[in-house]
């Protein structure tokens, strides 16, 4: 600005600019763009937006600085405190209410020389109108308006301000707050509005639709610029309104980015939906598969977008129809047409008067012409005195049928046949008709052969004959073809049931039809016993029953060669009723004499008693066997001569190998484990269970022993060599495998021989002292102890468990004796085990 208008700024809007003296105040009135600048033209556009802020933007080629920083094209708001340069001069910016800011030159500053109260009164008023008119470009300006120069106006008569020279500082005592008080006071006002300008975010909320109202809490300052907000970090909340819409409400966090954008949409209020059906009534409607009831019905609320309407009505087609619903809180109308799911079907007979049935539904009497239901039905035309007439129709929707009339016949007799016993088959002409008791529907008036006939029964034949439509009921009694039983039983005062009624105690001698009769005898601490005969005419028969006691019934139930877990099959051995028993007790001496020229220090005779009731494998345990608990497990090979065949004993497994097979076979028989683990080892249980484990010393002595006669020394008896076909040993043919053989005995196998190949000993069991050597439950030790043990499971603790019996690779004769004691903490080529388990 040029020498004598540095306390004057030119301010134009539509088209006219003034000069107006500083400070100027800006707004006041209805916002609208002015232009401002110096003595060489306008420099800038400022207009007012959002709430009474200032938007800057310089005109073209203009240089323009705000707070020290080039204004670009976008333009920049104005804020109390801010520092403007249009050309040569600096204005500061106050802005003490919303929507009103003056510009003070930055150079000028207080002095005792004002300008007259009325010429400041009128030059900020003038700038307030300059800037906030709301007078279209080219109008008149308002009767208020004052002009800029100094020269009263003749059209208005408005006063202008007059020019005057700045008077002489007078200096005065100040009366009211020092100056510096609200100096103070703006520079604070002015320090904090910096502090928020450089700490806030550049914040848009963009929300879909444009809504007709959006407000945003929290925070202690925002400022909006546009289409943007000023926001310092921190958590808000936007709501918003549009008409046909949910109101929107929604949380956001203003983070630390410079420029943020938050999305927001707005959902549609659903629809208002008039239904009209044909029929009006009665129709059940869904909404894409979801039941809303049967009409009539109220207005239904749907959600917005492509729906399908479904309706259903009994004796009527379904009917669907698709509508793009609009929402927005808008009236639709979905109309929907169901087609009957019905025909006409002419019905006619003759005579008339029949009663029409489709399904056993009654439609009328004929002729007629009724409604039925598409699909496949059956018709059933029902008079009294005649036969019923039935036939199916194939009827289609909307296709009408007329039938061809039906003659119905007279009526069969009826007749309902009863037999004593019943159950009585019948025919009736040679022909099938049921068993008693029967309806019979037979024709009238004629003779017909009825015959029946029962398992024990005579047959008896009858002829019949009925009127027609006539009902009668008929009643024969066979007789029987009997035979005679005589029955005993034991205890002599048992009681005996016939097909389950008494017929006395004790012996009777009964005649008795010639069908299978079910004999019984019952007594009070006895088990029953049952017996089935079929009586024969001429013949006598004889049943005996002996009764017996609970205790032994129960232990006749016991199963005695049960098959268990993969195929292992079992022998019950019971000490009370083994022939060679004694007292109730197996008895034997364990051990070998002094005498005998072959025996080892360790075969120390005892006596023992075995008094619990067992079961043991009769057969060594096959690779089958052991692979269904053990998959991957290799028997191997010895000198190339295969161990590992399915049904070769499994060899190569320790004594702990042996324990685990246990008791995975007595948990897959229910039964609780006799070995359990102590320090990552199997040990026995104490007590010992009822589950699956290896046979005990003892057990396994007297079954090779002393099953079944006196004592053995060998397998096959007293003397060597073995007799033929004895068991799997070191023959002449295992010479490739070993240095010594029995020369003169051959038993066809070099190493082991499938289980159970040779045959079996005493009691049935196959393999004992030959084939593999076998792993027993106890540990190794000498036993000290004169007897009589009872049921002995060995020492408590060991280092090594007992072998016993001898294998393919044996051919000494100490080896080969039943008394010979082996022990191993090893897996071997000739060593595999049985199991065993007690009763109870």
């Amino acid at each position: 600005m040029g020498e004598g208008s540095a306390s004057r700024l030119l301010i134009g809007r539509g088209g006219e600019e003034a000069a107006y003296a500083l400070p100027v105040t800006l707004g006041g009135a209805a916002p609208g763009a002015v232009t401002i600048g110096g003595s060489q033209g306008p420099v800038a556009d400022l207009s007012e937006v959002d709430g009474g802020q200032f938007l800057l933007r310089p005109t073209a080629g203009s240089a323009v600085l705000l707070n020290g920083r080039p204004v670009d094209a976008r333009g920049a708001a104005l804020r109390a405190g801010d520092q403007l340069q249009l050309s040569e001069e600096t204005y500061l910016v106050g802005c003490p209410v919303s929507g009103v800011c003056s510009l003070t030159l930055a150079s000028d500053e207080p002095s005792a020389g004002t300008l007259p109260p009325e010429e400041s009164e009128v030059t900020a008023l003038a700038a307030s109108q300059a800037i906030a008119s709301s007078t279209a470009p080219g109008a008149a300006p308002s009767a208020r308006t004052l002009q800029p120069d100094n020269t009263r106006s003749a059209s208005t008569g408005a006063i202008a301000p007059a020019e005057f020279s700045r008077s002489a500082p007078v200096i005065e005592r100040s009366r009211g707050v020092p100056w510096q008080v609200p100096a103070g006071l703006v520079g604070a006002v002015f320090l904090a509005g910096l502090w928020f300008v450089f700490t806030a975010r550049s914040v848009t909320i963009d929300i879909t639709p444009a809504p007709e109202r959006v407000a945003v809490a929290g925070g202690l300052w925002k400022i909006s610029l546009a289409d943007r907000r000023l926001m310092r970090s921190g958590e808000y909340r936007v709501t918003a309104q549009r008409e046909g819409y949910h109101p929107l409400e929604e949380a956001f966090t203003v983070g630390a980015a410079p420029a943020q954008t938050f999305t927001y949409e707005m959902a549609k209020l659903p629809g208002r939906i008039t239904i009209e059906t044909d029929p009006a009534q009665g129709v059940s409607l869904s909404v894409d598969g979801d039941a809303r009831g049967a009409t009539p019905l109220q207005v239904l609320s749907v959600e917005p977008g492509e729906r399908v309407f479904s309706a259903t009505a009994p004796r009527y087609q379904p009917a669907e129809v698709t509508l793009d619903i609009e929402g927005l809180d808008r009236e639709q109308t979905v109309r929907l047409s169901l087609d009957p799911d019905w025909a006409d079907v002419a019905v006619s007979s003759s005579p008339p008067g029949a009663e029409i049935r489709v399904d056993d539904e009654v439609l009328g009497t004929t002729p007629a012409t009724v409604e039925v239901l598409s699909g496949t039905r059956q018709l059933e035309l029902k008079l009294p005195g005649h036969k019923r007439h039935r036939q199916f129709l194939q009827v289609r929707a909307g296709e009408p049928q007329t039938l061809t009339e039906v003659s119905l016949a007279a009526a069969d007799g009826l007749v309902n046949l009863r037999s004593m016993p019943s159950g009585a088959l019948v025919t009736v002409d040679g022909r099938f008709a049921g068993q008693t008791p029967v309806e019979l529907e037979l024709q009238p008036d004629r003779s017909h052969r009825v015959q029946l006939s029962k398992a024990g029964y005579q047959p008896l034949t009858q002829r019949v004959s009925v009127p027609s439509g006539e009902e009668r009921s008929l009643q024969l009694s066979l007789q029987a073809i009997t035979g005679t039983v005589v029955i005993e039983v034991e205890p002599a005062d048992a009681e005996l049931f016939v097909n389950g009624r008494s017929v006395g105690t004790g012996a009777q001698r009964v005649s008795l039809p010639a069908v299978e009769q079910v004999i019984e005898a019952r007594r009070a601490g006895y088990a029953a016993a049952t017996a089935r005969v079929t009586p024969q005419a001429g013949f006598e028969q004889q049943v005996s029953l002996a009764l017996l006691t609970e205790d032994d019934a129960a232990y006749a139930a016991i199963p005695k060669q049960p098959v268990v877990g993969p195929g292992v099959a079992l022998q019950f051995i019971d000490p009370e009723t083994t022939p060679s028993q004694r007292d109730g007790a197996l008895r034997f001496t364990m051990g070998s004499s002094r005498r005998d020229p072959d025996r080892l220090a360790n075969e120390v005779q005892y006596e023992v008693e075995l008094t619990r009731p067992f079961y043991v494998s009769t057969r060594e345990i096959s690779n089958a066997q052991f692979g269904a608990f053990r998959r991957g497990h290799r028997s191997g090979a010895l000198a190339q001569n295969g161990l590992g065949d399915p049904q070769q004993p499994v060899v190569q497994v320790s004594w702990q190998d042996a324990a685990a097979f246990c008791n995975w076979l007595s948990r897959q028989e229910g039964l609780s484990p006799a070995y359990v683990d102590q320090g990552g080892q199997l040990v026995a249980a104490s007590p010992m269970t009822t589950g699956y484990r290896l046979p005990t010393e003892a057990e396994w002595a007297w079954l090779a022993r002393f099953a079944g006669g006196d004592a053995l020394k060998f397998p096959w008896g007293d003397r060597l060599p073995p007799a033929e076909n004895s068991g799997n040993y070191a023959g002449a043919e295992a010479r490739s495998i070993v240095g010594a053989q029995l020369r003169t005995y051959e038993d066809a196998y070099v190493v082991s021989a499938p289980v159970g190949s040779f045959p079996p000993g005493r009691l049935g069991f196959y393999d004992l002292g030959g084939n593999v050597a076998e792993w027993v439950h106890d540990w190794f030790g000498i036993n000290v102890e004169p007897g009589p043990l009872r049921d002995p499971l060995g020492p408590n603790l060991g280092r090594q468990r007992v072998v016993r019996g001898a294998s393919f690779l044996t051919s000494g004769a100490t080896e080969l004796r039943l008394t010979y004691r082996d022990f191993d903490d090893q897996a071997r080529e000739d060593l595999g085990f049985r199991v065993a388990r007690y009763y109870r």
